[in-house]
Formats: C-alpha cells, sequence, structure tokens
C-alpha cells in the first residue's frame, strides 16, 4: 500500500517501477489474444450491459476482453506451443474438431447483420 502512494505523488521508487513493469509483461504475454478477442467482444456486447452504459460499457468489454484473452492464452495458445499432451496425436485432432465445432456454433447464433447498418455515408462526408 506504502509503494502504490509513492507512485501516485509522482515519486518513482524501485516498487513502482517494478509494479509498472509487471503489468506492462502481462499485457505484452496477453496481446496476441488480446489483439484476436477485443473486436468481436465490442461487436457483440449489448449498448447496455446489466443496465449500464458508455464508459461502464467500455470497462466491461476490457474486463471480458481481458478474460477471454487469459483463457485463450492458457488454453489454446500454451498448450500448443509448448507441446502438451493433449494437443498432440489424436487427442489433438479431437480438440481441433471440439474447436471448430464450437466456432461453427457460434456462426449460427451470431445473427447476420442487416445490410447499410453502421457504415459510413462516403457521399454525406464529402458534401460541403
Amino acid at each position: 500500500m506504502r509503494w502504490r502512494l509513492r507512485c501516485r505523488s509522482g515519486v518513482w521508487s524501485p516498487a513502482c517501477r517494478g509494479a509498472l513493469w509487471t503489468w506492462c509483461a502481462l499485457l505484452g504475454e496477453l496481446s496476441y489474444s488480446l489483439y484476436l478477442w477485443h473486436w468481436p467482444v465490442y461487436l457483440l456486447l449489448p449498448q447496455t450491459v446489466f443496465g449500464i452504459g458508455g464508459w461502464w460499457r467500455t470497462a466491461v468489454a476490457i474486463g471480458v476482453s481481458l478474460l477471454a484473452a487469459r483463457l485463450t492464452k492458457a488454453g489454446v495458445e500454451d498448450p500448443v506451443r509448448f507441446r502438451a499432451r493433449w494437443a498432440t496425436g489424436r487427442r489433438g485432432l479431437l480438440a481441433l474438431a471440439a474447436a471448430l465445432a464450437v466456432a461453427a456454433g457460434v456462426w449460427v447464433a451470431v445473427p447476420r447483420p442487416q445490410p447499410g447498418a453502421g457504415t459510413v455515408d462516403i457521399e454525406r462526408l464529402t458534401a460541403p
């Protein structure tokens, strides 16, 4: 608690630098998964979540994106990268088939967007 007060007061103590670098390193480890998850979460999250919108919706979207990125890194990226037993051989093929089935289910469950909805009218932007 004491090092937090020093960080807020503008004094860069070693503890504050360490905390900053720890967060940067954790975010760096999740960066690719976060890159993959942030946009679908942003698009699929309703405009009001649990009766809240605006900046609170943004905070929920960030939290959901970080959680999905962490789960993806732990459950998909690292096992494949470090050749976990379940990610090789027949188990790996079964895991791939299950992932494809889940992806197909999500594809079917997501509603088809209406043409023209959410697009930018270039003529209105370029009109004087």
